[in-house]
C-alpha cells in the first residue's frame, strides 16, 4: 500500500496542485484542504489552467470553500463560469454515444465534483447575495438550468442527486416536471425520498395531481415507514414544506384521507370482541410450545407487521414510537413479556407516557408528541398515526394516567399466533418472510356461528375442503365436562349428514384421544395424569392436529396428548372432509359447544366429497 503524503505549509503549491488530479480520493481531499489555507491569489490561475479536468474541479471546490467565509464578487463570477464550462464539458462527455476504448473502470468523478464546485459558490457569502438580486439571479438561471436540465437524469446516482439539488435550487419551472417524472420512475426509496426533499423546493411547475402525489406519498411514508427515531420527524419536514405548495383545497381533501386511514386504525377487528385472554394460560402454552415444529418467527414478523410495528422495533422493522425490543429477550422472560402485552399501563416508562390535549372546542385528544414548537403539536395516537394539531386549539394538557398502548391486543389471535408473535420478538433479529408461495393459514368456521349439524370446513372457494396432510388449530369449549365431542378428519358423510373418520376427542375424560368413528375405536388415548394436567373441562381447550400421511399428532394446550403412526395403508392414503358434528336436537336449540380461531394449513387437498 502507497504511503499517504503528508501535506504541510511548506509544502510547493505546484505539488498540491499536481495532487488533485491523484486517482486516490484521500490524496486529492488533503491536496485540496491544504491549498484552502492558503492566499487564492498565489494558485487560482494556475490551478484553473491545469490539464486533468478532475484536479480543475477538485480546485474549484477548494476555491468555492475560501467562498463560505469571505467575499469577493469579482473572483466569484470567475469561479461560477468556470464550473460552468467545467460541467458543460464533462456533461458532454457523459452524454457521449460513442463506444470507449478504454476498459471499463471506476466511474469518474470529475462530473460530480464540479457539481460540488457549482453548489458550495452558491451557499457562499457571494452566492447568498446574488440570490437577494432576483434580476442578477434570473440571469445566472438562464444559462445553468437548460445546461443542467439537459444532463439530468444521467443514470449515475451521485451526479443525479447534485443536478436534483441544483434544479430544485435554480427553480426553473421546467425543472419540476422532469425532477417528479424521476421520482415517479425512482425504484429506490432512499433515492425516492432524496428526490421529494429536493421537490420540496420547486415552487413553481407543479400541477393539482402532482402536488397532491407528492404529499400523499409523503402521507403514506409517515404512516407506515419503519426507521430511526429521527426518520419520521425528516419525512415531517419535507412534508411541511410540500404543505406550503398545496392549495386549501388539496390540503383538505388530503387531510381527509389521513382521518379516514386514522379511523380504521382506531377501529378494533372483529376477533377482537373474544372473551379475554387470561395471562397464565397463554404463558403455559407459550412455554409449553416454544420448540414445537409449527413455531414460525416468519408468522410472527408477519403479525408483528401487521398488529406492532406502528409503535415498536425489531431490528429496524417498525416504528420507534414505544420501546425498541429488539433485545427484549434479554430483558423479559416470557410471562414479562407478554405482562407487558396484556396491561400495558402496569409500568411506563417517561419517555413513553402519552399526553391528553384538551381542545377548545371540547375534544380530547391522546398521544405521545414528537413535535412541540408552540405553532404545531405533533403527536402519535394509539393507532400508531400521527396527528396534528394547531398549538392555538389547545386550552390545556395534562400527563396520561394509562399507557397508549390499548388492552386487548391479543384476544382476537389464536395461540399458536400470539407463540409465533412473541417467537419473533424474543429472536431479536431480522427474520426473511414466509415465500408466497408456501402453504398459508386458512381460517375455518368464521360465519358458522349459528350452523346446525354437522359444521364441515370450506375451502375459500366456498366448497367443501377435503385433506390429507394438514396441521388444524382449534379452540372448543364445552357445556358440560362429560359430553364427548371433538373435531373429525379425513371423513366422509352418510345420508344423515353424520361425519365419520379420525376423531381428536375433547371431553368424556378422553381429552386429546385419538379415535377412529369408521369401526376402530380409540386408536391412541392419553393416561389420565397426563390429560388431567392439561385440559381445562369448564373453559377454553387449545387443539393442535397434524395429519402427515400415516402419523397423526394431537396436541391440547401446548402438550402431546397423541402421537400414532396408522399401519392401516389405506387410512394412511385416505382424505376426506373435516367438521365438527352437532348431535341432532330440537330445531333452534344451541350447539352444546363452541369453537374459536379455527385455522388449518393444508399440505395437500383433494377433491371436495
Amino acid at each position: 500500500m502507497a504511503k499517504t503524503p503528508q501535506f504541510t505549509e511548506n509544502t510547493p503549491t505546484r505539488e498540491l496542485l499536481a495532487a488533485l488530479g491523484d486517482a486516490d480520493r484521500w490524496v486529492r481531499y488533503l491536496a485540496a484542504r491544504a491549498l484552502e489555507r492558503r492566499d487564492p491569489a498565489t494558485f487560482e490561475s494556475e490551478a484553473l489552467a491545469l490539464a486533468s479536468p478532475l484536479a480543475r474541479a477538485e480546485a474549484l471546490v477548494a476555491l468555492a470553500r475560501v467562498g463560505l467565509v469571505s467575499s469577493d464578487p469579482a473572483a466569484w463570477k470567475r469561479r461560477l463560469t468556470a464550473a460552468v464550462r467545467l460541467v458543460a464539458a464533462e456533461g458532454e462527455k457523459a452524454a457521449d454515444p460513442k463506444p470507449k476504448t478504454v476498459s471499463p473502470g471506476p466511474i469518474d468523478p470529475t462530473l460530480v465534483t464540479a457539481l460540488r464546485a457549482l453548489e458550495l459558490l452558491f451557499q457562499g457569502r457571494d452566492g447568498e447575495e446574488l440570490a437577494k438580486r432576483p434580476a442578477e439571479f434570473a440571469t445566472v438561471q438562464a444559462e445553468l438550468s437548460p445546461l443542467l436540465l439537459k444532463l439530468f437524469p444521467t443514470g449515475a446516482r451521485d451526479a443525479d442527486r447534485e443536478l436534483a439539488q441544483l434544479l430544485a435550487f435554480l427553480g426553473d419551472a421546467a425543472a419540476t416536471p422532469k425532477l417528479f417524472a424521476a421520482f415517479q420512475k425512482e425504484p429506490s426509496r432512499v433515492e425516492q425520498i432524496w428526490l421529494a426533499y429536493c421537490l420540496r423546493c420547486c415552487k413553481d411547475g407543479f400541477t393539482a395531481p402532482t402536488r397532491t402525489a407528492l404529499a400523499r406519498w409523503l402521507d403514506h411514508g409517515i404512516a407506515e415507514w419503519s426507521g430511526g427515531h429521527s426518520f419520521e420527524g425528516y419525512l415531517r419536514y419535507v412534508r411541511s414544506d410540500v404543505d406550503a405548495l398545496l392549495g386549501d383545497a388539496e390540503r383538505a381533501e388530503l387531510a381527509a384521507e389521513v382521518a379516514a386511514k386514522r379511523a380504521v386504525a382506531s377501529a378494533l377487528p372483529a376477533a377482537a370482541a373474544q372473551e379475554p385472554r387470561d395471562l397464565d394460560a397463554v404463558t403455559t402454552f407459550v412455554e409449553r410450545t416454544r420448540a414445537s415444529p409449527v413455531r414460525s418467527e416468519q408468522e410472527g414478523a408477519r403479525l408483528f407487521a401487521k398488529g406492532c410495528a406502528s409503535c415498536h422495533q425489531v431490528a429496524g422493522l417498525g416504528k420507534s414510537v414505544g420501546p425498541d425490543l429488539t433485545t427484549a429477550a434479554g430483558r423479559f422472560k416470557v410471562h414479562d413479556l407478554l405482562e407487558t402485552i396484556f396491561d400495558p399501563s402496569r409500568t411506563i416508562s417517561d419517555q413513553y407516557r402519552a399526553t391528553n390535549f384538551f381542545l377548545k372546542n371540547g375534544d380530547v385528544v391522546q398521544g405521545i408528541p414528537t413535535l412541540d414548537d408552540g405553532k404545531r403539536v405533533v403527536l402519535v395516537e394509539s393507532s400508531g398515526l400521527p396527528r396534528e394539531l394547531d398549538a392555538s386549539d389547545v386550552e390545556s394538557r395534562r400527563v396520561a394516567s394509562k399507557s397508549l398502548m390499548p388492552q386487548g391486543l391479543l384476544d382476537g389471535l389464536s395461540l399458536e399466533e400470539i407463540a409465533d408473535l412473541v417467537a419473533y420478538v424474543l429472536v431479536g433479529k431480522a427474520v426473511e418472510p414466509e415465500p408466497a408461495a408456501g402453504p398459508t393459514w386458512i381460517p375455518l368456521f368464521e360465519d358458522e356461528t349459528g350452523a346446525s349439524a354437522p359444521l364441515v370446513a370450506k375451502a375459500p372457494d366456498g366448497a367443501p375442503l377435503a385433506a390429507s396432510d394438514f396441521v388444524i388449530e382449534y379452540e372448543i369449549k364445552l357445556a358440560a365436562p362429560e359430553l364427548e365431542r371433538g373435531l373429525t378428519f379425513r371423513a366422509t358423510k352418510d345420508a344423515n349428514g353424520a361425519l365419520h373418520g379420525t376423531r381428536a376427542i375433547a371431553g368424556a375424560e378422553k381429552w386429546g384421544a385419538l379415535a377412529d368413528d369408521a369401526g376402530r375405536g380409540i386408536l391412541q388415548q392419553p393416561k389420565f395424569e397426563i390429560w388431567h394436567v392439561l385440559a381445562d373441562p369448564h373453559g377454553w381447550n387449545h387443539y393442535l392436529v397434524r395429519a402427515a400421511a400415516g402419523r397423526l399428532v394431537v396436541e391440547l394446550n401446548g402438550g402431546v396428548t397423541a402421537d400414532f403412526t396408522d399401519p392401516d395403508a389405506t387410512a394412511r392414503a385416505a382424505s376426506g372432509l373435516l367438521g365438527f358434528d352437532v348431535p341432532p336436537g330440537p330445531a333452534g336449540a344451541p350447539r352444546d359447544f363452541a369453537i374459536r380461531n379455527v385455522r388449518i394449513r393444508v399440505a395437500k387437498h383433494a377433491a371436495g366429497q
